[in-house]
Order: structure tokens, then C-alpha cells, then sequence
């Protein structure tokens, strides 16, 4: 594992509450060191490490599979981009009440372009996790949804598990809901 980068750690990266909610402490450890990793251009050895050997990574119409594919993908998007920081601020999962392995993440970040200018924005990434042989937690599926608008409101359901499709200026969001009540329109 990486050691301390700007004075922290993987295991204290961005501590939010929404890593906290996920009932799996394997799978928080994975997240938080996930995106601790992927904020730094020089882990690329650490990074193949998170994936397993078949793993899928999509961004847009682009598309890596294989572990070594992965890599090399991520090393086009560092020559493209080469600063970001990638902060998670909910996460869902789209499993039963103690399956954390497949995930919706909302995050912003913040990304630095080589003629010196910068820009923030949102992300959502649909995360598939799963455990090798060892049971150490590996990621399978990675498909980053980029450019989401933030929305403030959310329609909410009373079915438990229910998934709603929220549109907006023809970008896509999948939330997950439990026993909340319907808020008014």
C-alpha cells in the first residue's frame, strides 16, 4: 500500500460519512484507498493492484479490459489530464442491506490541464467489487459517468430498494432509496 501523501494516509482519506454508511469495513478500506491511489500519478503499480486480471473500465465510449489494459488507460488519462483529486461525497449500494460490492459513487473533483487552468465538477461511477481467492477486495467493474449536473432534489420512493432513473439536460444518475417518504414537488 502507498504510504502518506501531503501529510495523510489511504486509511484516512476522505473520511466522509458517506464511506462510513457502507457496512463492510473491507470495502470502505478499499474505497478510501482506491481514491487516494487514483489522485496520484506515480501509484500506477498500486493502482493495477485494486483491479481484477478480467476487470472493465469504461469512461464515455472508451473502454479497457484486462488489468494491464487498465493501466494503460489510466496512463492516457494522466497524459491527457495530469493533476486531479477525486473526492467521493455519497455512496450507494445497489446490493441487498449487507452486500456492499456493487456501488453508485458521487463525487466532485478537480481537474488540472496542462495550460495551467483547472476545473471542478461532478462524477458518478457505477463500481462492481469482488473478492479474490484471498478475499481481498478487488475491483471488477469501473464505469465513470462524467459531467453530471449536481441536483438538488431528488424524487424519493416508499418501496425500499427502489431504483429511480433521474434525467437531467440528458445525463443519467442512479440513486438508491430506502423507506423514505415521498417529498413533495
Amino acid at each position: 500500500m502507498a504510504g502518506k501523501q501531503n501529510g495523510i494516509s489511504a486509511e484516512d482519506f476522505h473520511d466522509t460519512q458517506a464511506v462510513k454508511v457502507l457496512s463492510d469495513p473491507d470495502v470502505r478500506q478499499f474505497l478510501r484507498k482506491y481514491y487516494y491511489i487514483a489522485n496520484d500519478i506515480s501509484l500506477d503499480t498500486e493502482y493495477a493492484e485494486l483491479f481484477t486480471e478480467d476487470a472493465i473500465f469504461i469512461m464515455a465510449n472508451r473502454k479497457a479490459v484486462g488489468r494491464s489494459a487498465v493501466v494503460s488507460f489510466r496512463k492516457k488519462l494522466w497524459d491527457e489530464i495530469p493533476k486531479r483529486d477525486h473526492s467521493p461525497t455519497k455512496i450507494f449500494s445497489l446490493g441487498n442491506d449487507d452486500d456492499d460490492m456493487e456501488l453508485m459513487v458521487l463525487g466532485t473533483a478537480e481537474w488540472g490541464y496542462h495550460a495551467g487552468h483547472s476545473k471542478t465538477g461532478d462524477w458518478v461511477a457505477h463500481v462492481k467489487l469482488e473478492r479474490d481467492k484471498d478475499n481481498k477486495v478487488l475491483c471488477s467493474y469501473y464505469q465513470i459517468i462524467m459531467g453530471l449536473t449536481a441536483t438538488t432534489r431528488i424524487p424519493l420512493s416508499t418501496r425500499k430498494n427502489e431504483y429511480n432513473m433521474h434525467w437531467r439536460q440528458g445525463e443519467a444518475a442512479i440513486v438508491r432509496e430506502e423507506n423514505v417518504e415521498q417529498q413533495p414537488k
